[in-house]
């Protein structure tokens, strides 16, 4: 397992193995985040503890799950517990536009869905843009494909992404697209 910014002096590296999206993670990482000191959090994604010891920033990449909220295929559980993550979903964003003291969003256009749909975020939104900048200078003389990284949750729309590429494959023949995600079912669906 490779660990990164293990060499960078001030930066140390804390594991835990909290599941995601569950009542552990609420009751556990505010606990982990006291005991290591820590002045402030960054989180990159919005499932951020109820009672975050610690001044926090948030980057939320959209609102999907608020503006699609019954998505027929988006949970594999029962009918009672999709309402109910909906629900917790739709405060925990409230919350973190209360509390954040920073959000970051990947394009113009979700920092105003942002501050449209969730108005005390107001003041608080940046643009911070996606993927990277400079690409290293091995890895730029190598032949590149297309990557994505993704969970195949029905709302990420992995099934525009192939029919795409139906077609850049034509104009490109010669490259390649490689799909990341947790196997289960959704990716089972996708395949």
């Amino acid at each position: 397992q490779r660990v990164f910014f293990a060499d960078i002096p001030g930066v140390e590296i804390l594991e835990e193995s909290i599941p995601w999206y569950g009542w552990q993670e609420q009751r556990r990482l505010p606990r982990l985040m006291h005991e290591s000191g820590a002045d402030a959090a960054i989180f990159f994604h919005w499932n951020i503890p109820w009672r975050c010891p610690v001044p926090f920033g948030v980057f939320l990449h959209d609102l999907i799950l608020w503006h699609e909220p019954t998505s027929a295929r988006i949970s594999t559980r029962r009918p009672a517990v999709a309402i109910l993550k909906r629900f917790v979903y739709r405060q925990l964003l409230q919350y973190i536009a209360r509390r954040a003291r920073w959000i970051g969003t990947p394009t113009e256009y979700v920092r105003q869905d942002v501050e449209r749909t969730l108005p005390a975020s107001r003041g608080k939104v940046s643009v911070i843009g996606e993927g990277v900048e400079r690409v290293a200078e091995e890895v730029t003389s190598k032949r590149v494909g297309s990557l994505v990284v993704s969970s195949a949750y029905p709302h990420k729309q992995l099934e525009l992404v192939l029919e795409a590429w139906k077609t850049v494959s034509k104009t490109f023949p010669d490259e390649y697209l490689r799909i990341v995600s947790a196997k289960d079912l959704f990716q089972a669906r996708l395949r």
